[in-house]
């Protein structure tokens, strides 16, 4: 397994449309990829099977928000509520999530993410997560190769 690290906005790798479960680690989480991801390197784009880790990250550097919709006499709101690392594992531990946009900047990213697979009753009570993480240290990505 491959390892190289990364801490800039631009990262090798694109995760639109790739779904993953989310691990707790001792001091870091880990975001696993059931079906890998793409990397994108000089030869070309790869399907590769691969990992994120980030270690040493303070509960303070990682929001998970669930957004839900919210229709009151025709307005359309969207209701948010952040998320404790506790509450996301019961909720969503059957359920993987599906990043649909991703925003990268330096040292911290922003991924919206949809359930897989669609479950309508889970739909209705929440709409989609946006995982935000901050942290100095790197980003580790881990590639089979």
């Amino acid at each position: 397994m491959m390892k190289f690290l990364k801490n800039n906005a631009y990262p090798e790798i694109s995760l639109h449309d790739k779904a993953f479960k989310l691990v707790k680690l001792q001091d870091g989480i880990k975001f696993v990829f059931s079906d890998g991801f793409i990397h994108v390197c000089e030869d070309g784009n790869k399907d590769v099977k691969g990992e994120i880790v980030i270690n040493n990250i303070d509960p303070d550097e990682f929001r998970i928000t669930c957004v839900k919709p919210f229709n009151f006499w025709g307005y359309h709101r969207m209701i948010t509520r952040d998320l404790t690392f506790a509450e996301f594992e019961r909720i969503f531990d059957n359920y993987e999530l599906e990043i649909f946009d991703e925003y990268y900047a330096y040292n911290s990213f922003i991924w919206r993410c949809a359930f897989k697979p669609y479950d309508k009753k889970m739909r209705s009570k929440y709409y989609q997560i946006e995982i935000e993480v901050y942290s100095e240290s790197p980003l580790e990505y881990f590639i089979d190769e």
